[in-house]
């Protein structure tokens, strides 16, 4: 699988628990009201994971329901993500993921 994250969790693991904290029974969690900051990835770490993974660009961002230009834009920090944003690439690489492993 990968490397291990978050209290010995994969890549893949960590990516579910991010789009799902009840699953992991992690309460401290942004969908529960705590602060999103201290659990929510950052662009550049889904970035990594997507990289990490052998995942396109575009698979992500087409999966994700985003057009090219924001990814670019975002790659290159001209602009900042949205909370909603992080949660669709994040979900995207997740799926992705884990239809890869499926497929191998």
């Amino acid at each position: 699988m990968g490397a291990k994250l978050c209290a010995g969790k994969t890549q893949l693991e960590y990516i579910r628990h991010l789009d799902d904290p009840q699953k992991c029974g992690r309460s401290a969690h942004y969908k529960h009201g705590s602060d999103s900051r201290s659990t929510m990835r950052s662009f550049k770490e889904i970035d990594k994971a997507r990289a990490d993974n052998g995942l396109t660009r575009k698979s992500v961002y087409e999966r994700a329901g985003l057009h090219k230009e924001t990814w670019r834009r975002l790659s290159q920090g001209e602009v900042s993500p949205t909370l909603r944003t992080l949660e669709k690439l994040s979900a995207a690489v997740s799926a992705l993921i884990e239809e890869k492993e499926r497929a191998a």
